[in-house]
């Protein structure tokens, strides 16, 4: 069973800040160098980290801004390179501010990065309303670190969509913020067999009160 949790949003208001995730920042070496992921030998790739920050836009819609990273052990694993998101721009859905990255390391040991380009994103129809925006990370070698975000903007819904802990790969850190107004109610499920490790709810100002779910070290 995979493992996520649901939140149903009872009142959209707007959010104006949120939690930093923590495994923010550069590539490092370690990740570069790592040549198996010690609590699965066999898994050809781990996803280093996926966060998520929530908020709302100014006519109270709901957007999350995701951003992974993920290394590649194998080749076998290259098509976690490639992303595929749908969207209805029928209800004000869309994906926005697609950047991604892959780093390798160049022949005298250095870090190397080359940037997704504009024209290796796509924008295609998909089924009825739905569109697809796609990409594929270039530059794949075995040992690859691949890194992209997005903002999915989620139009005119009061349901959000399902935050999945649990991947095809092995997942080492899942982090999702959002901050609750005094006046926002929202409603959570937690479905799956591993515990967060954290679940925080911090008092902001003006009674918001910000919210912070972490799941670390969960298996394929």
């Amino acid at each position: 069973m995979k493992q996520c949790f649901f939140m149903v949003f009872a009142r959209a208001i707007s959010i104006n800040s949120y939690a930093q995730v923590k495994p923010d920042g550069e590539v490092s070496m370690d990740e570069m160098t790592m040549s198996s992921y010690g609590a699965d030998t066999s898994a050809a790739a781990v996803v280093l980290f996926h966060s998520g920050k929530m908020k709302f836009d100014a006519r109270y819609r709901p957007e999350i801004e995701y951003h992974v990273r993920i290394k590649l052990l194998d080749e076998s694993a290259f098509d976690q390179a490639t992303v595929v998101l749908h969207y209805n721009p029928e209800i004000s859905q869309s994906i926005a501010k697609v950047k991604g990255t892959t780093y390798n390391l160049g022949e005298q040991g250095e870090i190397v990065s080359q940037d997704l380009s504009k024209k290796e994103i796509f924008k295609e129809d998909y089924v009825g309303d739905l569109k697809t925006t796609k990409f594929t990370l270039p530059s794949l070698r075995a040992g690859s670190v691949i890194e992209y975000s997005f903002v999915r903007k989620l139009g005119w819904t009061t349901n959000l969509p399902d935050w999945v802990v649990q991947q095809e790969i092995p997942v080492e850190w899942s982090e999702l913020n959002m901050v609750e107004k005094k006046d926002h109610t929202f409603k959570t499920t937690f479905v799956g067999p591993h515990p967060f490790t954290i679940n925080e709810s911090t008092p902001q100002k003006r009674g918001a009160v910000a919210h912070k779910w972490v799941a670390q070290d969960i298996p394929a």
